[in-house]
């Protein structure tokens, strides 16, 4: 059998490394394989392991999976079976061993997972983020339990928290829409940030929300915690703001607590963020409060050139910017300044089917030309998809208007000499000094 130790420090002073390794190297004889501890703040856990099941290292402990932490002595016998049933409900498993099967079992199902039990078990389990641990001891064999807990806890849904009474970190932790959000803000290392007194008003992308922004778990893991850190702290503002409470603006700026800012619009038909309407206001948390969002929030990757360029969809339009910018109006420079624009960015296919086959063929206009043409796709302000009204024509920079059409579920825009509107296809992206919507057309005054 392993050996497991650990403490809790109810006065949330700092563990002692010291002490905790020598509690656990006491009992090296019990558990000669391997060794591990894990500390955070006032909980240390330890382990001593004697290989039985998976002889890995993938087995070693205190073993951390997501935002759970275990350290777990003795063998649970039928645990192939809870992890069949485990798989078939979606879950992956990284190890072969049953203590993941504990982990992912007290996930699914609470204390109710003791029901399924067979076996000789002790554990500690603990929370990264509700910063709550349980523990327990049992000998289950058929149906008999003999059980011990530090805390009562709700069978069906462990740590499930009254909303008003719980912090943000622990509403998003439990909240079967935040999953993606719960992962981002773990690796991000914010749970802390948002346990704390607060008061924060955070935006939450739904985990449909970031489906629909193209942020998949896989491409969380690929995130570096500080890029997924500055994301998260995008969408949070450092003081609690009920929707009530939101400026009606229109587009009224808001520094939030990455230091980017976004800009918000309260009307009759909802509250708006950077053009994205709050899908569920005013859920309340005991240090502020949560707004969800259909769509997660991208802070701005620079001016609207910088942000062309970045992007190879546009590749063409950067060429048509800088060859414009050697005739007399500078537009690189206009697009880079600090005066906020709404510009709608024709793609490359969008070009190709206007007539400029190649880069090369837009090096080969006159620069003025492309000037009349790329001032006519930029209105001056911001102009969020929010801010479209059906029919509306807005004036451009080159003293031309455009035509807006909207339906229940597209949006478009028409040039004056074009034939048919361009559809908007992609809205709101963010740039330092306004915002980009991206057409299929080239317009033409």
């Amino acid at each position: 059998m392993c050996r497991i130790v650990g403490y809790y420090d109810f006065k949330n002073k700092y563990s002692s490394k010291e002490i905790l390794l020598e509690m656990r190297d006491t009992m090296t004889y019990g558990g000669p394989d391997a060794e591990g501890i894990y500390i955070n703040k006032n909980i240390g856990l330890a382990h001593r392991r004697l290989s039985i099941i998976d002889l890995s290292s993938s087995g070693n402990q205190p073993m951390e999976i997501g935002e759970w932490v275990i350290t777990f002595n003795g063998e649970i016998y039928n645990y192939q079976e809870i992890k069949n049933e485990l798989i078939t409900c979606g879950y992956n498993f990284i190890t072969k061993s049953d203590t993941e099967v504990i982990i992912r079992a007290y996930e699914k199902w609470g204390t109710s997972s003791f029901d399924k039990f067979r076996g000789m078990f002790a554990f500690a389990i603990y929370n990264k983020i509700s910063k709550k641990l349980f523990i327990a001891y049992a000998i289950i064999l058929f149906t008999a339990i003999n059980l011990t807990a530090c805390e009562k806890s709700e069978a069906d849904e462990p740590m499930l928290p009254s909303p008003s009474s719980t912090t943000i970190t622990s509403q998003v932790s439990t909240s079967a829409s935040l999953t993606l959000l719960k992962s981002a803000v773990v690796k991000a290392g914010l749970a802390s940030t948002l346990d704390g007194a607060g008061p924060y008003t955070v935006f939450a992308p739904t985990d449909d929300a970031f489906i629909a922004s193209g942020i998949t778990s896989s491409v969380i893991n690929s995130l570096s915690a500080d890029k997924l850190k500055s994301i998260l702290l995008y969408h949070v503002l450092a003081s609690k703001i009920l929707s009530t409470g939101v400026p009606a603006g229109p587009n009224a700026k808001v520094v939030t607590a990455s230091g980017d800012s976004f800009f918000v619009t309260n009307n009759l038909n909802g509250v708006f963020v950077n053009g994205l309407k709050v899908t569920t206001a005013d859920l309340p948390a005991s240090n502020g409060v949560i707004h969800t969002l259909g769509k997660v929030l991208m802070p701005p990757a620079g001016n609207i050139v910088d942000v062309a360029a970045a992007d190879t969809t546009f590749s063409f339009l950067v060429a048509a910017v800088l060859r414009a910018s050697k005739g007399s109006t500078n537009v690189a420079a206009v697009l880079s300044g600090n005066t906020p624009l709404t510009v709608f960015a024709p793609t490359n296919n969008a070009f190709r089917a206007a007539g400029f086959a190649t880069i090369d063929a837009i090096n080969a206009v006159d620069p003025n030309t492309l000037t009349t043409i790329l001032t006519y796709h930029v209105v001056a302000g911001r102009v969020f998809s929010s801010d479209l009204v059906n029919a509306a024509q807005p004036s451009t920079v080159n003293g031309g208007k455009v035509i807006v059409s909207l339906s229940s579920n597209s949006a478009a825009i028409k040039g004056n000499s074009n034939p048919s509107a361009s559809n908007i296809a992609v809205t709101n992206i963010m740039a330092s000094n306004g915002v980009i919507h991206v057409i299929d057309q080239v317009l033409l005054p």
